[in-house]
Formats: C-alpha cells, sequence, structure tokens
C-alpha cells in the first residue's frame, strides 16, 4: 500500500492527449449507436474544450516512471 508524501505538494500530472485520444475512441463508438448520440454530443464538446485549453508549447513535468516515487504507508 502507498500513500502521497505531504512534503512535496504538488498538483497531479494531467496528459490531456491521453485523455482526448480516450474521448475520441469513446465518442466515435457512442456515434455510431442511436441512442447515444446525446452522449457523443457531449464527449466532442469536452473533446473541443480539451483542444482551446490545451497549450502544446509548455514544457510537461516528468512524467516517465522513473520519476515516480513510492512510500510505504503508515510513514
Amino acid at each position: 500500500m502507498f500513500k502521497f508524501s505531504k512534503l512535496i505538494p504538488q498538483r497531479p500530472q494531467i496528459d490531456l492527449e491521453t485523455v482526448r485520444e480516450t474521448l475520441l475512441y469513446i465518442e466515435s463508438d457512442c456515434r455510431d449507436c442511436p441512442e447515444l448520440e446525446r452522449v457523443a454530443t457531449a464527449i466532442a464538446r469536452t473533446i473541443s474544450e480539451i483542444d482551446r485549453v490545451r497549450e502544446p508549447d509548455v514544457p510537461r513535468g516528468r512524467t516517465d516512471v522513473i520519476s515516480a516515487s513510492f512510500l510505504p504507508a503508515g510513514l
């Protein structure tokens, strides 16, 4: 079991590109189902919002596995 250290408070890094690609996959499946047309529309709006706020020129923090640090629970 692991817990987050309170010594270094950080906002979690969200990979918007991965979120966007996942939503595109879901949205395309929903488009093929007439009962889910409103869901597909909502997801398409969400994708548009991600495109609006995404800043591709801003350098990201390290996202590779070796940058993770795990602490045993209870420390």
